[in-house]
């Protein structure tokens, strides 16, 4: 967790007093008339076993008092548990005028809404607030099933498509699951084997629906704003189990300029402008030649050009080029176990955090290189189930200084490690 607090339990007639001391020049205290007590945010959702939700209390008037300002928290139930507030005083004649504190949910059983009221007492008169407290269930449990693909927003939260749990994923610190979205299905908040997961600098989230034939765009887990484009096929506005999808980004607009999938079957890329299919335009046949593909499985864009990467999978290399007309088309990598080669690889990594990355499926190894330039190959793992091990790693995503997450697809299992020499080495499960 991002946060250390000590907890204090509220029971159902909780309430937590804090005696704040409001420094002037002496004298008994005034009366609250004319102040007021604003706590925000009026309303949130809480996990159950996520993160605290945090809120502030501001005390403000038009005028001055002295005196002993108490604030009280009533309407907890059992199982609600707040922080002690930091600062321990508001001072309003000084700079410490309001006090933040912090609401977790740590039961289950809750009721779905909960209203607290805060109270400020001084003597005999006080003010109050409200806060709106709404319990999500705790997320399923944190066993993958085949995980394939995953993103990275700028939060450093990963999206996991967990393909046999036919659901995405959110991960924080490799140790929390934020929420889960989707069951089984074809319809509205449902996937059939999931297999690639983008998200653009909205944090909205795209998927690849791969059994569904389709793409999928959400605003957030709750599944706000279910959008859908394709059906099965061979032509315009049709997929045939698209394996992965990606987001091109601008970086100063913060506007996703492109959204690129992996026709796997069709054995093509789909590039398009929105999800009603505006801009449609593909690149591809099935081959092993110049603009080509045998069963691409991954498709990521470069930040720092444009330029889109492709793992070719059965044709057991990456491809580059610079368009949907395949200019500067380039290729390198051919079937093996050695340096410079790959055994169907799954995805290609290639963000803001470059350089790229490779899951190298069938060698149960990721690699990393300098581009297309044939320098900087480093490669980690053997096949397996302990440290420093894979066995057929499917999705990957680098964030910062070269924090690397891998979606173990047959461990069932998520990794971390910090570079690619597998320093600090973590999974979850």
């Amino acid at each position: 967790m991002r946060r250390a607090a000590i907890d204090l339990a509220i029971t159902a007639a909780f309430f937590v007093i804090v005696s704040a001391f409001v420094f002037g020049c002496g004298g008994p205290a005034t009366a609250l008339s004319g102040f007021t007590l604003d706590v925000v945010p009026g309303a949130a959702t809480v996990r159950t076993g996520g993160p605290a939700a945090i809120f502030t209390a501001r005390l403000g008037n038009a005028g001055t008092f002295s005196g002993v300002v108490s604030l009280a928290v009533t309407g907890a139930p059992a199982g609600l548990t707040v922080t002690s507030p930091n600062p321990a005083s508001i001072d309003y004649a000084g700079s410490n005028r309001e006090s933040t504190f912090q609401i977790s949910v740590g039961a289950a059983g809750l009721p779905r809404n909960i209203q607290l009221t805060i109270t400020a007492t001084s003597g005999s008169d006080s003010i109050s607030d409200f806060v709106n407290i709404t319990v999500d269930p705790p997320p399923a449990g944190t066993t993958f099933a085949h995980p394939s693909q995953m993103a990275i927003d700028h939060n450093g939260d990963i999206y996991i498509a967990d393909r046999d749990n036919h659901r995405i994923v959110k991960v924080r610190d490799i140790g929390t699951v934020i929420g889960t979205y989707g069951s089984q299905g074809s319809g509205s908040g449902q996937f059939q084997f999931p297999e690639g997961v983008a998200v653009d600098d909205s944090l909205r989230i795209y998927v690849a629906d791969s059994g569904n034939h389709r793409i999928v765009r959400i605003d957030n887990l709750s599944g706000s704003n279910w959008t859908t484009y394709g059906s099965q096929g061979g032509g315009t506005g049709q997929f045939q189990s698209p394996m992965a999808i990606a987001v091109q980004h601008n970086i100063a607009s913060q506007i996703p300029l492109r959204i690129y999938v992996a026709d796997t079957n069709n054995h093509r890329i789909v590039a398009l402008d929105q999800m009603d299919g505006t801009g449609s335009e593909t690149l591809g046949s099935n081959g092993a030649g110049a603009m080509q593909f045998s069963f691409p499985s991954g498709v990521s864009i470069s930040d720092l050009g444009g330029a889109v990467y492709v793992a070719d999978q059965a044709n057991h290399r990456i491809a580059r080029f610079s368009d949907m007309t395949g200019a500067n088309w380039t290729t390198f990598g051919s079937f093996g176990t050695g340096d410079w080669q790959f055994r169907y690889p799954r995805h290609v990594y290639y963000g803001r955090f470059g350089p790229p990355h490779v899951t190298d499926a069938q060698n149960h190894r990721i690699v990393q290189f300098n581009d297309f330039n044939r320098t900087g190959w480093k490669s980690l793992g053997a096949q397996g189930s302990g440290t420093i091990q894979f066995n057929g790693p499917d999705g990957i995503a680098v964030f910062g200084t070269g924090q690397t997450y891998v979606s173990d697809r047959n461990n069932n299992r998520i990794v971390y490690m910090r570079s690619i020499l597998g320093n600090d080495w973590a999974t979850l499960p």
